[in-house]
């Protein structure tokens, strides 16, 4: 098997007969492939799925994970991918370039129709345990940038979370760079509504619910809904749940 690149088309577990797999001239590994297409524990299950490795030393450790129809690429060198246990990822894209990366993925975490674009050095997405989303975009640039979802957020379609402008703008009389890169903090148990952006240095605390449609641009406080174009608080003192009652 190459691991330069592996794809699956159909419903089968990428390796048979072994825990681990590791291409000794790459040394791109990946950990806990057990020969199981039901999903027990330490399982990694892919149906319709490319993987692709460029670059060296790339390391991907995952618990009980399903990938349906992803696309998973990876080049530079030394990136470190954990996926925890009962992980389901539909229709998602990873692109990560550069070197010394990181992605983490919680346990019980249901993504679908999400891209996660992740490049430059020592940068990282993490996402917590029991997050779900039906459409997010997650981008991490610059040196050191950092995007963190906690645990039990809730994401609708169509939004969009970057730390970074992508592209540098200059004062004219210093000749220096105005808008760096800043990390995104979304705490626990946050709901976004569909088609939200999120722009960089962005804290968004812990129940707070962000309206559908709105620019996120300032922190949000705990416990508060907030919308529009910036958006700005509506309601606070509340709280909710997934349930409808």
């Amino acid at each position: 098997m190459n691991l330069r690149e592996y794809i699956v088309y159909g419903n089968h577990p990428i390796a048979k007969g072994i825990n681990y797999f590791r291409n000794k001239k790459y040394n791109n590994r990946i950990y806990n492939l057990i020969p199981n297409l039901s999903l027990n524990p330490q399982t990694w299950k892919l149906q319709n799925t490319r993987i692709s490795f460029q670059g060296t030393n790339h390391q991907i450790n995952a618990g009980t994970v399903l990938i349906i129809n992803g696309d998973l690429s990876i080049s530079g060198n030394q990136h470190q991918i954990i996926l925890g246990k009962d992980v389901i990822l539909e229709n998602c894209q990873w692109i990560i370039q550069g070197n010394n990366n990181k992605l983490y993925i919680g346990d019980h975490c249901r993504l679908r129709n999400t891209r996660i674009w992740i490049e430059d050095e020592n940068t990282c997405i993490q996402i917590g345990e029991a997050t779900t989303s039906e459409g997010l975009e997650l981008s991490v640039a610059e040196n050191g940038g950092k995007i963190t979802i906690g645990k039990d957020c809730m994401f609708a379609h169509g939004i969009d979370v970057r730390n970074t402008d992508s592209h540098s703008i200059i004062d004219n009389s210093s000749g220096k760079r105005i808008n760096p890169a800043a990390n995104i903090t979304i705490e626990d148990h946050v709901w976004i509504g569909s088609h939200v952006q999120i722009l960089k240095g962005v804290r968004i605390e812990m129940g707070a619910v962000v309206a559908a449609s709105s620019l996120v641009t300032k922190n949000v406080p705990p416990n508060t809904i907030v919308g529009g174009i910036p958006a700005a608080p509506i309601r606070d003192q509340i709280h909710w749940i997934r349930e409808r009652i």
